[in-house]
């Protein structure tokens, strides 16, 4: 690995994680050697990115991470421009609706608009989840580059999973994902793939409780295919 990957990957793991990893799990987890791990930790550590966890051994996000973050949230299109697009979802299905994005380790909540009606269920804003997982994992593991999606595979032990792979497929062909209580019980998602450039930026998924979503499932799926379509039409018009 890369001077530059070996600090983009330390970065990614710390920001990704919810609890504080010390420079022996990021050595032992990333297969980087821990003299090489100390120095980015401490290049990292000088510019603010990352810091040392408050009574435990360990690093955490730093201030400069933090002020990205409101960075982000306050200007993002992301979490901006797309509210309009998952308030009409909310609005047609009633169901809360959500913009998830891909990491080098797990899914990303970036935005969300909350149902009117309860819903229980891990996903908020700024949430993360398990990226092998539910309809808006599947559906970004299925719509991503085969490159990026097959070294993922590798690194959570599918890669020889030949029906993990065959559901991928199934999901590309059909144009969406779904599952139904993959990562909150009797909860039902469906995910369409959102592009920029002909890449996958996102997914928009729309999540409701499976007794709810039973009796309106092709008016969930219509509904948030036709919002998703209209957010991948803005972005092409964008750029």
């Amino acid at each position: 690995m890369e001077k530059d990957n070996r600090l983009l990957a330390i970065l990614s793991y710390i920001h990704s994680n919810e609890s504080p990893k010390s420079a022996k799990e990021i050595s032992s987890t990333l297969h980087i050697p821990l003299s090489t791990v100390y120095r980015t930790i401490r290049t990292l550590k000088d510019w603010g990115f990352i810091t040392d966890a408050h009574k435990t051994d360990g690093f955490v996000s730093g201030p400069t991470s933090y002020s990205a973050s409101l960075q982000f949230q306050r200007y993002s299109m992301m979490s901006n421009a797309f509210s309009t697009f998952l308030k009409l979802l909310v609005s047609e299905t009633k169901e809360t609706a959500a913009i998830i994005v891909p990491t080098p380790h797990h899914t990303l909540c970036v935005a969300l608009e909350e149902s009117p009606s309860l819903l229980k269920c891990s996903f908020s804003l700024g949430s993360k989840q398990s990226l092998t997982k539910g309809a808006s994992a599947k559906t970004i593991l299925a719509f991503q580059d085969k490159e990026t999606t097959q070294l993922l595979l590798k690194q959570f032990a599918l890669d020889k999973n030949l029906s993990f792979q065959e559901e991928l497929a199934h999901i590309k062909t059909n144009g969406y994902g779904i599952s139904i209580g993959e990562i909150d019980t009797d909860v039902w998602g469906v995910s369409f793939p959102i592009f920029k450039k002909s890449e996958l930026l996102a997914v928009l998924t729309t999540m409701a409780p499976y007794y709810r979503a039973q009796m309106h499932a092709h008016q969930l799926i219509s509904a948030t295919q036709k919002q998703a379509t209209h957010i991948n039409d803005f972005l092409s018009h964008s750029y």
